[in-house]
């Protein structure tokens, strides 16, 4: 299995560079470009939150435009710059989690991804709650190995402006993953740099 991740698109609804100087419709493009050159091509594109700056239609919009031509299957995840509803509204044919949360399960090459939404609306920090808990049990992978995926990271790392918007309730989600040996990494985006440590074990 050949799993791509990209994180923290922050795409604009204009396509205007952010900020007035930083060109996220650019590097969007680049990244893609780049993906659909790989061989052996991923078996998965995920996409893990803040895909747009601004969660408007015109903002999905254009991000649905990007990723059509991409020649492989893509899952999308929302960061704390997301919507969770007019993300939901914007891509239907994503397998949504039924009720208020914006994740989704794929099954693999014989492994589970599982897409955790664990955004807190209008704020900036995420949080594992009991939705997250018991939507977590619903799709528990059981045997199959499985990768986790969510968008703000359940631990420190070192940058006191992105730790102070981590996500909450780590014990919690720590306490799960004791439960369930059989997810070997969780994957995380929201710090806009590659960082690898370890978690409860993973």
């Amino acid at each position: 299995m050949r799993i791509a991740q990209l994180s923290d698109l922050h795409l604009t609804a204009d396509g205007a560079p952010l900020y007035g100087r930083v060109d996220t419709a650019g590097a969007l493009a680049a990244a893609l470009r780049r993906l659909g050159q790989l061989d052996p091509r991923p078996d998965l594109a995920v996409f893990s939150g803040d895909l747009v700056n601004e969660p408007t239609a015109a903002a999905y919009a254009r991000l649905a435009g990007a990723l059509a031509e991409l020649p492989m299957p893509w899952a999308l995840l929302p960061g704390n710059h997301d919507d969770r509803a007019a993300l939901k509204r914007a891509f239907p044919g994503q397998p949504w989690a039924a009720g208020p949360l914006a994740g989704q399960c794929r099954d693999v090459a014989g492994w589970r991804l599982v897409l955790l939404d664990a955004t807190v609306p209008g704020a900036d920090h995420g949080e594992i709650g009991d939705a997250q808990i018991a939507w977590l049990d619903a799709v528990a992978p059981g045997a199959r190995p499985s990768l986790l995926f969510m968008h703000q990271p359940p631990f420190a790392v070192g940058i006191p402006g992105l730790d102070v918007i981590a996500c909450r309730g780590e014990d919690r989600l720590a306490g799960w993953l004791a439960d369930n040996p059989g997810v070997p990494p969780v994957c995380c985006g929201h710090v806009h740099r590659f960082t690898v440590t370890s978690f409860a074990g993973r």
